[in-house]
């Protein structure tokens, strides 16, 4: 990771120039929590939370970080831009994102404790008091760290990047990847238990008003609520243009699941009437064998495996589109936003906050979820009208960039703290 911008040592007095955030004269103090931070990565809340981290450092805030860790106790670190990164071995019966799977048993007994983990507060006694705490994915942690937040900070906010909330596996899909249209009692008095404990927050907020919506739907009641949208890393103008080749190549970024849709999109890649569509499959999931074995029996496919840095920049540079079929409540896919500052169209499914992020045949395609043979029509048509779609994605690729998510949020801060005043 790198800083753009040098931080500000010595912020200005309350103003807003340049995309930088003047504060008050000393630094804000704010903790962000999280549940896993770089390098452990399973989504795209962790890079949206180091990014969001690196920005507000940038614009002049003190940082912290607080996620958990396997074993070990407490950890500290300090990273090369100043920011504290504090690691928790969390009290529950394992930590989740282990190799091994749960038994059942183990499984139900971690999510009643996760609901209102108290044994967690003992762990943090240690926190010293800060300006913001900033909430993200709480798994493991349990929302039982809203009341020490209560105690540590002025201004408590947090953000939904799922449905953690509201269920169990955070999805709102059924063990077998169907939507959940009815919730099981059990799902019903967890749901009902997160939600209660909200009234521990000032704000909450979304990358989508479809996440947010949902859990308005659920009953969630907070005094703010807001959208921010994630940002990316905004790449150079260059890296934006097409490279030069024959084909449609279309590029698949993100867990290789069912509920990612990611059969839907082979399929309509076999359905397709052209035979010079590849589909780059980059990711990892349940389904990594299957798609190995289909990868290798069909030329048109091509299974990566996961991919970062240099490797996942490449598969992008190259695609000449974005499939994303997911058939689940999609809150905010990053890999949407990564292909748009890029200038690329993306096919997608037409759910959850899919259709906020993408403009149906202005920025790609829309499709209903799980219909391959619709989405081998939405790849026709959008490599069609391909270079119509890429003028209409660069035009909006600043409104995408990390800096401007900063920005927001640290808005958001200041105007918190404007009306909240707990000894400030």
């Amino acid at each position: 990771m790198h800083i753009q911008r040098k931080p500000q040592t010595q912020p200005s007095e309350s103003s807003f120039q340049d995309g930088a955030v003047g504060l008050r004269s000393r630094p804000l103090r704010v903790l962000l929590v999280s549940s896993l931070f770089p390098p452990t990565v399973v989504g795209g809340a962790e890079t949206v939370v180091s990014d969001l981290a690196i920005e507000l450092r940038t614009l002049g805030f003190t940082v912290t970080v607080l996620t958990t860790q396997p074993t070990g106790g407490i950890s500290r670190e300090v990273l090369p831009h100043g920011i504290e990164v504090i690691r928790v071995s969390p009290y529950q019966f394992y930590w989740p994102w282990g190799d091994a799977r749960p038994s059942l048993p183990a499984r139900v007994a971690w999510h009643v404790l996760d609901t209102w983990n108290i044994l967690n507060l003992h762990r943090l006694r240690f926190l010293s008091t800060f300006d913001v705490i900033h909430t993200h994915n709480l798994s493991a942690l349990s929302p039982a760290v809203w009341m020490k937040a209560r105690r540590k900070a002025n201004v408590v906010i947090h953000t939904a990047h799922d449905y953690y909330l509201l269920c169990p596996r955070a999805t709102l899909l059924r063990s077998s990847d169907r939507v959940c249209t009815d919730a099981p009692v059990p799902c019903r008095i967890y749901r009902s238990a997160h939600l209660l404990q909200l009234r521990q927050i000032d704000a909450l907020t979304a990358p989508t008003m479809h996440v947010l919506q949902r859990h308005e739907l659920e009953g969630a009641s907070v005094r703010v609520k807001r959208v921010i949208h994630n940002g990316v890393a905004l790449p150079p103008l260059t890296a934006a243009r097409k490279s030069n080749h024959e084909g449609f190549n279309l590029l698949f970024l993100g867990q290789v699941s069912r509920h990612k849709g990611v059969l839907t999109a082979i399929d309509a890649v076999r359905f397709s009437r052209a035979d010079d569509v590849q589909l780059d499959i980059a990711g990892r999931g349940e389904l990594e064998e299957s798609v190995r074995e289909i990868a290798a029996s069909d030329s048109r496919i091509r299974y990566h495996g996961f991919v970062d840095g240099r490797e996942k920049e490449k598969l992008l540079s190259h695609a000449d589109a974005l499939i994303v079929p997911s058939i689940w409540e999609e809150p905010a896919p990053l890999s949407i936003l990564e292909a748009l500052v890029r200038g690329l169209p993306v096919i997608a499914s037409r759910i959850g906050g899919i259709p906020e992020l993408v403009r149906h045949d202005v920025d790609g395609f829309l499709a209903t979820p799980g219909s391959s043979d619709e989405f081998a029509q939405a790849i026709g048509w959008v490599r069609l009208h391909q270079d119509r779609m890429r003028t209409s994605v660069a035009s909006r690729r600043h409104g995408f960039s990390k800096q401007r998510m900063a920005n927001d949020f640290a808005r958001l801060y200041l105007e918190l703290l404007g009306t909240t005043r707990r000894g400030l």
